[in-house]
């Protein structure tokens, strides 16, 4: 089962649609039957307040004709009304007292008719029974100096305002309700046969509006990702809606990221062209590095020479030394020597040329060093 964010969106927007006009129609239906019921209801209050002052008025009609006697039969044929389920005369006890106690059915008074005759303020109540529903109402009659063009203060010796009695009726609503019934059917076939036609609009709306332009958009779409590397390829533009600045948008991202894999291929020819002369130099130092340790092998090679010509002479400079010392030795010794033989020449006395002295101490100071 799909969910419903994966369904399309015509058909979500007819759905929701729908469900909005589905509680728009319910709404409307039942304001409307409310209406009517509380309309229903209120003539049948305004009813029941006609037949209570036409049934006083027939009763003090009555009065003053001497009739009132017949009150029951007047009555009665009131009740035979398809409105009026039942029909009462209630005598307050100040009536009583003057005129008598009355019928047995103008005695008794249940607790709702008592709470009225105390008050004096109507009451109104919707009931449902067996028979259906209908409206109780119990509507007292005030003693008046002006009521119904008679003044009641000439007939009744009682305060201005005191209750004389009441008119208790049960008026039917059974008619009232089927109106209501009837209304409110008929307002659903009304609002069912309006709803087809006007879903039918709106999915041919949404599909020429929304639905065709986002297949265009995502046709185009797809023929841009399937077309190999194609850059050059643009939507089509068909309005000005927030379709057409899509398409339009997408179209600015398609330029973008042209100009983006042209930089990025300039890009990389320069890198290609850094790296050709990178492997140019390195090849050149690999070179070098080469030369210079062949150089350098020679280097060491002639360092070892080097090495041992040094070696050779150390050993020829210490041979040199030993010499040295040991002719410092022997001219130690000949200095000593001759310092002997000038001192016993001295002390010759012969008569020998001192030239001749001179060049014996010469040859005898030569002498070791030869």
């Amino acid at each position: 089962m799909k969910k419903l964010h994966d369904l399309k969106i015509w058909v979500r927007l007819v759905a929701m649609i729908w469900m909005m006009l589905f509680v728009t129609w319910a709404i409307l239906i039942f304001w409307t039957a409310h209406e009517q019921n509380e309309f229903a209801i209120e003539q049948a209050r305004d009813f029941s307040k006609s037949v209570h002052k036409m049934t006083m008025a027939s009763l003090t009609g009555m009065m003053i004709t001497g009739t009132v006697a017949q009150r029951a039969v007047f009555l009665d044929q009131i009740r035979q009304s398809d409105d009026i389920k039942e029909l009462r005369v209630i005598r307050s006890d100040a009536v009583a007292k003057q005129f008598g106690a009355g019928s047995s059915d103008e005695q008794k008074m249940d607790a709702v008719e008592n709470q009225v005759m105390q008050s004096g303020k109507p009451y109104f109540q919707v009931q449902q029974d067996a028979t259906g529903s209908s409206l109780r109402a119990i509507i007292p009659a005030l003693a008046q100096q002006n009521y119904l063009g008679k003044n009641c203060l000439l007939c009744h010796i009682v305060p201005e305002g005191t209750v004389l009695g009441a008119v208790s009726m049960q008026i039917s609503l059974n008619k009232a309700s089927v109106a209501v019934r009837d209304l409110t059917l008929s307002i659903v076939f009304v609002a069912i046969g309006l709803s087809i036609p006007l879903i039918l609009f709106i999915y041919l709306f949404v599909k020429r509006v929304v639905t065709r332009p986002l297949e265009s958009m995502t046709n185009g779409l797809r023929d841009i990702a399937q077309g190999e590397g194609d850059l050059t390829r643009r939507l089509v533009v068909q309005s000005n809606d927030e379709i057409g600045e899509a398409s339009m948008v997408s179209n600015q991202m398609m330029d973008k990221f042209r100009e983006m894999i042209q930089h990025v291929r300039e890009s990389a020819d320069q890198v290609f062209t850094a790296a050709g002369q990178l492997s140019s130099g390195a090849k050149q130092v690999a070179h070098g590095t080469m030369l210079q340790g062949e150089k350098s092998a020679l280097t060491s090679v002639a360092v070892n020479e080097m090495a041992s010509r040094v070696g050779a002479i150390a050993k020829s400079t210490e041979l040199v030394q030993s010499h040295s010392e040991e002719s410092k030795e022997r001219a130690t010794e000949a200095n000593e020597s001759l310092a002997v033989l000038l001192g016993e020449i001295c002390m010759v006395e012969s008569g020998r040329s001192r030239k001749t002295f001179i060049h014996a101490v010469i040859v005898v100071a030569m002498a070791p060093v030869l």
